[in-house]
């Protein structure tokens, strides 16, 4: 098994983990979530909920995606995409002080401070490079591997994010 194919398998899996995750963490706290996103573009009512929805199609669309090797790389964009749009979102919301909680965590409810664009940035760079690596076939023992690392990280991931989010 060659590694960059193995690498990219994993982070894929990871990608389509936090996508999946992230639209479950939306639907979960449906009203915190959609209050957030109120905030984030500066609206309420069809606006917001339009966003909240959105976000949820492309969470759950790429996460479906990156489980391919031919369709990796849309998903991964699609992820860039509303990652890039949703940290410039934040940006502006931090330098306006108009969001008192990002709803960007399970556990944190509050401002967004550096951590989520910290955040946010990492997983730019990952979806990013996603786009542009290698993309092969890992064979049912490779997915099995990319599938437990995934996991693995994602775990690493929320434990990060239960402490960065309070910075």
């Amino acid at each position: 098994m060659e590694s960059l194919p193995f690498l990219a398998g994993v982070a894929s899996m990871f990608l389509a983990l936090l996508g999946a995750l992230s639209a479950a963490h939306k639907i979960s706290e449906r009203e915190r979530t959609i209050a957030a996103a109120a905030a984030l573009v500066r609206s309420e009512g069809v606006l917001a909920r339009g966003a909240w929805a959105g976000a949820i199609t492309v969470e759950l669309t790429s996460a479906a995606l990156l489980l391919f090797p031919t369709t990796r790389a849309s998903g991964a964009l699609l992820l860039l995409l509303l990652w890039a749009a949703y940290t410039a979102a934040l940006v502006l919301a931090r330098s306006g002080r108009v969001v008192a909680d990002c709803g960007c965590s399970f556990g944190h409810h509050g401002a967004p401070g550096r951590f989520p664009l910290f955040r946010n940035g990492l997983l730019l760079l990952l979806a990013f490079w996603v786009v542009m690596a290698t993309q092969g076939s890992l064979g049912f023992a490779g997915w099995v591997l990319a599938v437990v690392a995934a996991i693995a990280l994602i775990a690493l991931y929320l434990a990060a994010d239960a402490i960065g989010s309070r910075f």
